[in-house]
């Protein structure tokens, strides 16, 4: 009987311990939401660029040589088929 209960006291304890440590774990991450919502009104925050607007032309002129180049290669294709 009393190994049951020193199983039962320790089984607690230990669920416990977990309780704890979510309840900190939630309340650090409410506090770092809430420093970023602070700085995002503040303005200090950087915003993410997006990497396809970072070259401006550049990445349209790629995006257009690829265009050509499938469509170049899709022809080729129908050329080389036998009906």
């Amino acid at each position: 009987m009393k190994m049951r209960e020193e199983e039962i006291k320790c089984g607690k304890s230990s669920q416990e311990e977990e309780k704890k440590r979510d309840n900190e774990i939630k309340a650090e991450e409410k506090i770092r939401k809430e420093k970023v919502r602070e700085k995002e009104e503040k303005g200090e925050r950087k915003r993410k660029k997006n990497k396809r607007n970072e070259g401006g032309d550049k990445g349209r002129k790629e995006k257009k040589l690829w265009k050509v180049a499938f469509r170049n290669v899709a022809k080729m294709r129908n050329k080389n088929k036998k009906f």
